[in-house]
């Protein structure tokens, strides 16, 4: 296995993340700024491979969007949100009751 090279997660911490209110939900982002220069280094990777500085932060960028989707998905289910429910009221079990149409008797 071959070490991959990356600029920390928590390098980030100071300058490139926000709390977004979603209902009763704060989730992590990325500032607009880290969020921009996510998609700069991804557009410059579709054209040539970026210089090992620039793979580095790209690596620690995608790690921290890997680690905000969990911990974000954790939050969300804690307090019960989802976007198809955004009242935030209880999610409920789907309906086992089938809707079946019977002919007529001829």
């Amino acid at each position: 296995m071959q070490a991959q090279r990356m600029v920390r997660p928590s390098n980030f911490l100071n300058a490139g993340i926000v709390l977004e209110q979603f209902g009763d939900v704060q989730l992590f982002k990325f500032s607009e700024a880290l969020h921009e220069r996510r998609h700069e280094l991804l557009e410059k990777h579709k054209q040539a491979p970026l210089n090992p500085d620039e793979a580095a932060e790209y690596a620690g960028i995608c790690d921290l969007d890997r680690i905000f989707t969990r911990i974000n998905a954790q939050l969300a289910a804690a307090a019960q949100w989802c976007p198809l429910n955004p009242d935030n009221s209880p999610v409920t079990a789907p309906s086992s009751a089938v809707n079946i149409a019977t002919p007529p008797n001829i």
